[in-house]
């Protein structure tokens, strides 16, 4: 750390550095001279402590899958274990918190030291409780987030839309840093020719927001006129009635299960011939920018995605087929489309504009000016 440089707390439940944006962050906070701890999630076969790069400090604090950690007692352990593990209190100190659930110990330790707090959300996480676990989980994160937000000093969002419903719960300065790629870590792997059978995939949680249901019945539908497969690249709370929806379909469908480190994942997901998003339009999904279709431009996969006003501005510069998330008949003409594409065409336009236009260096630079004003 250089004598300029800044102590940066990050708390982040989940694990390091296979979360994408918590690590790119982390380095370039590195390279800026800071001095970089992160408290978070410790996977099977990962130390519990750990220096990254050089000097970015990983504290992992207890084990947890990507499935064990969804529920409220994963996330209390968390915040205690967070409290007692953190140590420094040195008055040059940054908490910087990613997303809702790791705030709480953030909030507590800022408000106690008087440390400078910054809330990085990567969604409306009331919202995306209410989505996928009803009211009472929505109310109580709401709650938690606007008494949080009290001592809040900088709020980071992923997308406009975002930060104009956050700014009602937080008065903060705030700005938003968009889910975009880094291109010096995805190569671009476009493959020319399709499979056969043909694979079409999706990858992520397996929430009943994302639609795999919905994609499977209109992969039923196309199953008639083309051979294919499905794979699924995630895992979640709805992975058992999907294998059960999966043994009555007339194709073939791979569970991969959650594929780590994230390298890894982008080597399985290149192989796509097509890729599906599908998500819900849901309060969350409408305004937030999720980093997949990104990536599957990155990469080189033709993919469809809902045009959300979070994420909308590549999908049309894409041209890119569009379908509204609930209606199967629609997802199947949409995808019958995307095969009609010039497949080199689309994705060399797609990984163009993630080179150009839609990269973390476009975005990176308002995270280092905001920490350059704060020494």
């Amino acid at each position: 750390m250089s004598s300029s440089g800044l102590n940066i707390d990050v708390f982040l439940y989940n694990h390091f550095p296979n979360d994408v944006r918590p690590r790119k962050e982390a380095r370039m906070l590195m390279e800026e001279g800071h001095r970089v701890r992160v408290y978070c999630l410790r996977n099977e076969g990962e130390s519990k402590h750990e220096v990254l790069w050089g000097s970015v400090e990983v504290h992992r604090l207890f084990d947890a899958t990507v499935v064990s950690r969804i529920g409220a007692t994963s996330l209390f352990r968390f915040w205690i274990a967070a409290l007692r593990a953190w140590t420094n209190r040195d008055g040059r100190t940054i908490i910087h918190c990613h997303d809702l659930s790791a705030l709480p110990p953030g909030f507590i330790i800022a408000l106690l030291y008087r440390f400078f707090l910054i809330y990085d959300s990567h969604e409306l996480f009331p919202e995306a409780a209410r989505e996928r676990h009803g009211f009472i989980p929505y109310f109580i994160f709401y709650a938690l987030e606007v008494l949080c937000c009290l001592r809040v000093n900088l709020l980071i969002g992923v997308s406009e839309p975002q930060l104009r419903i956050l700014g009602r719960r937080c008065r903060a300065p705030m700005f938003s840093m968009n889910n975009y790629p880094s291109v010096s870590e995805i190569e671009y792997r476009y493959h020319e020719s399709v499979k056969s059978p043909v694979v079409i995939g999706m990858s992520g949680f397996l929430f009943r927001t994302r639609g795999h249901a919905e994609v499977m019945d209109a992969l039923s539908l196309l199953s008639s006129e083309i051979k294919l497969e499905f794979w699924i690249v995630g895992d979640g709370p709805e992975r058992e009635s999907l294998m059960d929806k999966a043994s009555t379909l007339p194709y073939p469908c791979r569970f991969y299960g959650f594929v780590e480190p994230k390298e890894d994942m982008w080597d399985l997901i290149s192989t796509f011939d097509y890729a599906v998003i599908a998500n819900h339009p849901s309060h969350n999904y409408l305004v937030t920018s999720v980093n997949r279709p990104y990536e599957y431009a990155a990469i080189g996969v033709p993919f469809i995605c809902p045009h959300f006003a979070g994420i909308k501005d590549i999908l049309e510069a894409m041209n890119l087929p569009k379908f509204f998330p609930l209606n199967t008949a629609e997802i199947g003409n949409a995808l019958r489309k995307l095969m009609s594409f010039d497949r080199n065409q689309l994705c060399s336009l797609g990984r163009e504009l993630v080179e150009e236009r839609y990269c973390w260096a476009q975005t990176i630079s308002k995270l280092k000016k905001a920490y350059r004003l704060l020494i």
